[in-house]
Parts: structure tokens; C-alpha cells; sequence
């Protein structure tokens, strides 16, 4: 696996490396197992995942009425926060309350789900098909076609037509 350029991508590499997933997609149970963390899945208006940190307890809330690649998303990202050490006891998605800790999350959660070597694998192996190798490559990885426009740039391995500055759901 990569080693990874900053410290949310090595986090993530290490995170997939101690449950020895070995490719995509990315199954959180044994993550969430081996560190004791609960996943439930609820119903939210306005938030699309909720961390509650404690030393005895963990509780990752997922918002269910969201397509799965956002809910993938939204628990990568909240194990960012978890993984990252964030100083806090709960972190809700979406959240304005510090900005920088949001974006490493976001980046500790593009790690976990895309990883380079995986992504990099998968954009060769799909190399002849070049007009349905994102779609094909976001089913395989379940995650949005935007978040994987933004990891594929980040990562320098394409430039996808349509490109915008959407960030990652």
C-alpha cells in the first residue's frame, strides 16, 4: 500500500492495513469491530453523521435516508475524526466548527475509501474503457462519482471531463 503524503493518508493506509483489507470496496466491520465503535443507522433532517467519543463508548450514527455512497462517506469521515485523534467528544456532519479538523477528516476519508494504490490499480484495469471507467470505478469502490473526480485529480492520476470544484460529499 502507499505510504502517503500527509498524515491523514498514512492514518488511512495504516487503518486498512491492521484489518488486512485488501481491496475495494473498503468494508468498515472489522474496522469498527476491532476498535469497539458502534454503527446505527438513523433518520436526520439536516445531519448526515454524528461521532460520539467517549473512552468507554463509541457510536458512529450514520444518516440512513442518504444514498450509500454519501453514508460510506460520512462514517469514512467520521472515523477520520476518530483516527485523527481530534480533540472532541462529538463531531457532526455537515459542521462548520473547525474548519481545518473537517477538511483532514475529509481527506482521512478519501484515503480509507480510494486508496492511492487501489485507485491507481483500478484506473489501469479500466483503461480500455475509457467513457464508463469512472462510473465503473465509483460502483466498485461505492463512492460518489464526485468524490471520486476530486480523489483522482488530488492523486494526479486523471483530470475527468467535467471537471468542477465539487468537493467530496
Amino acid at each position: 500500500m502507499a505510504s502517503g503524503d500527509n498524515i491523514e493518508e498514512r492514518r488511512a493506509y495504516e487503518v486498512i492495513a491492521e484489518v488486512g483489507c485488501e481491496g475495494p470496496p473498503l468494508d468498515f466491520g472489522p474496522i469498527l469491530e476491532r476498535h469497539g465503535i458502534d454503527l446505527m443507522p438513523k433518520a436526520f433532517n439536516y445531519v448526515s453523521g454524528v461521532l460520539i467519543k467517549d473512552p468507554i463508548y463509541t457510536l458512529l450514527v450514520v444518516n440512513e435516508n442518504d444514498p450509500e455512497p454519501r453514508r460510506r462517506f460520512t462514517i469514512a469521515h467520521e472515523l477520520g475524526h476518530f483516527f485523527l485523534e481530534h480533540a472532541g467528544r462529538r463531531f457532526a456532519e455537515p459542521s462548520s466548527d473547525d474548519p481545518p479538523q473537517e477538511r483532514a477528516a475529509n481527506r482521512f476519508a478519501a484515503a480509507l475509501l480510494m486508496p492511492e494504490d487501489w485507485l491507481r490499480a483500478a484506473w489501469e484495469d479500466y483503461r480500455d474503457n475509457p467513457d464508463h471507467r469512472p462510473d465503473i470505478i465509483a460502483e466498485m469502490f461505492g463512492v460518489s462519482a464526485e468524490a471520486l473526480k476530486v480523489r483522482l485529480k488530488e492523486l494526479g492520476i486523471a483530470d475527468p471531463p467535467g471537471k468542477s470544484a465539487v468537493q467530496p460529499p
